[in-house]
């Protein structure tokens, strides 16, 4: 009788107990973001291209809900919401019927990738040394 209630015990224990959370995988999301936005820049047609666009931004916009490094943050989110405002004019002229230029406009994306990933390099021995 005590070992039943024990095992009760123990199973109801393990039923209520949380399951561990995975971690977002912010390194795997961008790698993601990349490859949609090189399929988005070499979509065909208007079609490929608004449905690259969506998923891109469904991709950006889960970004903005990582853990980033301490004093990062602000400026993380900032970057981020720079490219959602370049896709989100991207998709605008696209849906204007503007393909060749909202390709263009999409491209401005890049150039906001590489500025905002100087932010999070880290620092050169150099600059640790000497300030």
């Amino acid at each position: 009788m005590k070992t039943i209630f024990l095992l009760l015990c123990l199973f109801s224990t393990l039923a209520l107990a949380k399951p561990e959370v995975k971690p977002f995988d912010l390194e795997a999301n961008m790698k993601n973001m990349g490859l949609q936005f090189k399929k988005a820049v070499k979509a065909p047609n208007q079609e490929v291209l608004t449905e690259q666009l969506l998923k891109l931004t469904k991709l950006v916009k889960l970004s903005k809900t990582a853990k980033f490094p301490d004093g990062k943050k602000s400026i993380s989110i900032e970057g981020l919401n720079k490219v959602i405002k370049q896709i989100e004019l991207s998709q605008k002229l696209n849906s204007d019927g503007k393909f060749k230029q909202a390709k263009e406009t999409l491209m401005k994306v890049d150039n906001l990738r590489k500025e905002y990933h100087e932010h999070h390099k880290p620092p050169s021995v150099w600059k640790l040394i000497f300030g």
